[in-house]
C-alpha cells in the first residue's frame, strides 16, 4: 500500500503544471527510473492512475482482512476466502499490466514490479490462512 501511495504521489508530482519534481526513488534504489512509466498514457485507467487503483485494491484487501480478524465466527473463513479471491484478481491484473508493458517494449517500473510480486506472494499466503 505504501508503494502504491508513493507512486500515486509521484504521478501527481509529474503532472503538476509548475511543481518541482524531486529525484525519483526508483532511480535512487534501482538505477532505473519510474517516471517514463508513470507518465505513459497506459498508466491511467478510467481517468485514474494505476497507482490509485493499487491504493483502492490494497484498501479493500486490508478491510477484508480486518473483517476476518475482528468479526469472529464462521464469517472469518468467508472473509479470508474473499481476500484470496481479491488477491487472485490483483495478480491477474498485475500479470496483464506487466505483459502489456513487455509486449509494447515500454520501460518497466521496478516499484510497480515489486507491487506485482507482493500480489504473487499474497496468492500463496492467503489460502493457507483460509485452510487454518
Amino acid at each position: 500500500m505504501a508503494v502504491s501511495g508513493y507512486l500515486l504521489a509521484r504521478t501527481f508530482a509529474l503532472i503538476a503544471p509548475a511543481g518541482h519534481v524531486s529525484p525519483d526513488l526508483c532511480s535512487v534504489l534501482f538505477t532505473a527510473g519510474c517516471d517514463a512509466t508513470l507518465s505513459n498514457g497506459h498508466a491511467w485507467v478510467l481517468g485514474i492512475p494505476l497507482a490509485g487503483w493499487g491504493l483502492v485494491y490494497f484498501s479493500m484487501l486490508a478491510a477484508t482482512l480486518a473483517l476476518a480478524r475482528f468479526v469472529a465466527g464462521p464469517f472469518e473463513a468467508h472473509a479470508l476466502l474473499a481476500a484470496s479471491a481479491l488477491a487472485a484478481v490483483g495478480l491477474c491484473c498485475g500479470l496483464v499490466l506487466t505483459a502489456g508493458a513487455l509486449l509494447r517494449s515500454e520501460p518497466l517500473c521496478p516499484l510497480c514490479v515489486s507491487v506485482h510480486t507482493v500480489n504473487l506472494a499474497l496468492v500463496f499466503v492467503l489460502p493457507r490462512a483460509v485452510a487454518r
